[in-house]
This record gives structure tokens, sequence and C-alpha cells, in this order.
């Protein structure tokens, strides 16, 4: 994963959520094999092709830093 970033690997700083199945979830608090057959969307999904994700352009915009 290169947009998810550990920040604090304590789960506190949500610098590593990922949606599973549609949930928020701190990426740093399960491991790869419990997200088997489950979809998994990181930031670097969000785009469309080119075009930013309202969100990745607000990070953009905003000087956004990792943590969530």
């Amino acid at each position: 994963l290169t947009g998810t970033h550990v920040g604090c690997d304590t789960s506190q700083c949500g610098a590593c959520v990922v949606h599973v199945d549609g949930k928020a979830v701190k990426s740093c608090t399960m491991l790869a094999v419990q997200a088997s057959g489950s979809t998994v969307l990181t930031i670097e999904g969000l785009a469309n092709g080119a075009d930013l994700h309202p969100v990745q352009a607000a990070f953009k915009e905003h000087h956004g830093l990792q943590c969530g």
C-alpha cells in the first residue's frame, strides 16, 4: 500500500484507514488474511482515471498529511 501509512502503530491516529466491505477499518489492526474474500478500498482506489476524487483533491488543496 502506498497511500496507507503507519502513523502511530497503536491504532490511535487513523493514518492507516482503509474500507473493508464498505466499513472504515484501521489496517494496522488486522492481518491481510482477514481481508480474504472482502472488498478492500484504499485511497488510491478513489480516483476515476486521471481525475481525483473530491477527498483526494481536498487533501491536495489543503496540504493534508498522513494522519486521519
